[in-house]
């Protein structure tokens, strides 16, 4: 197993702050500087540098000017937290409460604010790495903080694309209407950054720390930026350090759990993926049909999420909409670990979840298989609550299965027909857990919960955040990586005492491969990283054709149409290639105009190998041919006689080149495209 090592900056942005008050050597000094996990492919190394700086004067009357352009001020554009009346909740759960109250003041649009930075960044972004943006709008609010801003990130449920306007099980009811999900940072909708304004107002802290129970939350829980600097002498070292320390804090959640995060472990090194769900209507008798539930999810839906997240791998989703009434034993299971107690049917969730695991799932998903194969289930009932000795939950999950108990009322708005929020969040939320993604916050750490990933238990989004691409995607590449380097080097061992010229410039062409798949990986371009990292064991498996393979592949005929010049059109040209040996690797089509000549891929179905000519103008006096260039994984190359497109004619024989040319190998757009560079004619029999 080796080890991967990764240099990863993130750069941090202060804008509207003081440099004498910050202590950036403090501020730095409480983050990580290192993340290492290991798999049984792969120990990978996470270097992390920091860069302070502070934005000037003018970009930060630019954002400002962006912030006001793109916000919303009244009375009620926000919410405020009861915070004694969610205690009483706390402490009496069978007694509702409304927590939640609106509020005044100024509603920013995050996602204004988010593509502004993208497109006007205060620093050159980072290859490998993020931009992490500390705002000070402290401006906004009054000294009485009867008047606050906070940014509005615009969530939304993905089945019905209704904004978010409620608040998880306990109070997504008419006791708690229109809350407003107020964001003091951002991140993960459009780029490589993340914004945190510790200006901000936000309620969801407050309301974490409460519910959770936690006992010693950070002083960012409960106050903003500029209430907490009031209680500072700002003058001393002390009141700099103190501030600087709450800034640091305020911060680390979003470092800690999303850019670089501590808690997911490194993506499932697998083959393939698959989703296989059932949704069970639980009340068709009583007149809610199965093809009325369809909306609440899709496999559609839930596919493009997972590719999304983990492209590198081919995915199966189905999902499957069933009437209980008809599948006796899941109906006899459900009611094994349920009860009806004035009108409400209570689920017994952990014993339920594990009668499924053992029972049911290995009917449906490969139990043994290596792969990611997660099994869901999904029960609608009206009036249906799941509970488990910490409290009252919709889903659970674990070991590649999830279930979810969601009463029907929840689905629909209060009319009872307008379709409010489905489960597909939910589900990707579960399916995720099963690839190695954590969730984004811990007890007294809930900033990262500011972010547009469905591990949130926050707010709502249609499919995944960058920071949670980037992290499946980057880990899955680093484990890829080590397999095919090491593979190589087994390869390599084998062939070095035998190595001849093409084995030596294969070997070289392998090590350029992986070169390239690392420069690609720096700039973060991951599918661009796994068509090198592809290209690179593709050669390397083609070491030992080197030594046994001496005969060029065949190009048995070709067709040039039109078969003249004729600058108002495009060539279609075709060429039949054999090759009994190592099996051909790549034809090009080589076109001859005006003294230059232009290469042109060509692409392969079966043993033909077809390309297209862009229409040209050349100077007929001159030769305009096209001719190709045929070669196979040992590196051996033909070459046809040229068709000359003046008189329309081309000798058929094949012709083969003696002398290998120099040869440049580049990962292509799905599929191994070889250039090869023709260093001076040949000498050809």
């Amino acid at each position: 197993m080796d080890n991967v090592v990764r240099n990863w900056t993130i750069d941090i942005v202060l804008v509207n702050y003081d440099e004498d008050v910050i202590n950036e050597t403090l501020l730095t000094a409480l983050f990580p500087t290192q993340r290492v996990k290991s798999t049984v492919h792969a120990t990978m190394i996470y270097n992390i540098e920091y860069e302070v700086m502070y934005a000037d004067q003018s970009y930060y009357e630019a954002l400002r000017s962006v912030a006001i352009a793109h916000s919303q001020v009244g009375d009620s554009t926000g919410t405020a937290l009861d915070a004694d009346a969610l205690r009483y909740q706390r402490q009496h759960p069978d007694q509702p409460q409304t927590v939640f109250h609106s509020r005044g003041g100024r509603s920013i649009d995050a996602d204004a604010v988010e593509s502004w930075l993208i497109a006007n960044p205060a620093v050159e972004p980072p290859g490998l790495g993020y931009i992490l943006y500390i705002l000070n709008f402290t401006e906004f609010d009054t000294p009485d903080h009867v008047t606050e801003h906070w940014y509005d990130y615009h969530p939304a449920d993905p089945d019905t694309n209704q904004p978010q306007t409620w608040f998880r099980l306990e109070w997504d009811n008419a006791l708690n209407p229109n809350v407003m999900l107020e964001y003091p940072g951002f991140g993960g909708k459009q780029g490589n950054i993340y914004v945190l304004d510790p200006s901000a107002d936000q309620w969801y802290l407050k309301w974490a720390s409460i519910w959770w129970d936690d006992s010693s939350p950070p002083a960012h829980t409960w106050n903003d930026l500029d209430e907490y600097a009031s209680t500072l002498d700002l003058e001393t070292t002390t009141g700099k350090n103190l501030l600087t320390v709450y800034v640091a804090n305020y911060a680390s959640d979003i470092i800690n759990y999303l850019l670089m995060p501590y808690q997911h472990y490194p993506t499932a090194y697998v083959n393939s993926g698959l989703l296989r769900a059932l949704v069970f209507a639980m009340d068709v008798s009583s007149g809610v049909s199965v093809n009325s539930l369809r909306w609440v999810t899709s496999a559609q839906r839930q596919k493009a999420h997972l590719t999304e997240l983990l492209p590198f791998i081919p995915w199966t989703v189905q999902v499957d909409f069933v009437n209980i009434d008809n599948e006796p034993e899941w109906k006899d299971l459900f009611w094994d670990y349920s009860y009806v107690d004035e009108g409400v049917t209570w689920c017994d969730g952990y014993g339920m979840f594990d009668a499924i695991y053992d029972q049911m799932r290995p009917d449906y998903v490969n139990t043994l298989s290596k792969d990611i194969n997660v099994f869901g289930v999904v029960f609608i009932k009206k009036n249906m609550v799941m509970y488990t000795p910490s409290g009252t939950f919709t889903g659970l999950g674990g070991g590649g299965q999830t279930v979810i108990w969601k009463s029907w009322e929840r689905y629909y708005f209060a009319d009872g027909v307008t379709p409010k929020s489905g489960i597909s969040s939910v589900q990707l939320h579960e399916t995720m857990h099963a690839i190695g993604i954590m969730h984004t916050w811990n007890y007294n750490h809930y900033v990262g919960d500011f972010c547009s990933s469905p591990m949130t238990y926050y707010g709502y989004y249609n499919g995944t955040s960058v920071y949670d691409r980037n992290w499946v995607q980057c880990t899955y590449l680093d484990q890829m990586e080590s397999l095919y380097y090491q593979a190589f080097s087994r390869r390599w061992q084998s062939v070095e005492d035998g190595a001849n010229e093409r084995t030596l410039r294969l070997r070289d062409a392998v090590i350029g491969a992986f070169t390239e798949a690392r420069a690609l990986y720096n700039q973060m371009d991951w599918m661009g990283c796994y068509r090198s990292l592809l290209l690179a064991d593709e050669l390397g498996t083609h070491l030992d054709d080197t030594l046994t393979d001496n005969t060029p592949p065949v190009i048995e005929s070709w067709e040039v149409s039109p078969d003249t010049y004729n600058a108002s059109s495009d060539y279609n040209v075709t060429a039949v290639v054999l090759d009994s040996g190592s099996g051909v690797m790549n034809v090009t089509a080589v076109l001859l105009a005006n003294g230059s000549e232009t290469q042109y891929p060509c692409t392969r179905d079966g043993a033909r190998w077809s390309t297209r000519v862009p229409r040209f103008t050349a100077n007929t006096s001159q030769p305009v041919t096209i001719r190709f260039l045929a070669m196979d994984n040992a590196l051996n190359l033909a070459e046809s006689v040229p068709h000359d497109l003046i008189t329309g004619s081309g000798p058929s024989p094949i012709w083969w080149i003696l002398e290998p040319p120099v040869v440049a190998l580049t990962a292509g757009v799905g599929a191994v495209a070889v250039v090869l560079l023709v260093a001076r004619r040949r000498h050809v029999l």
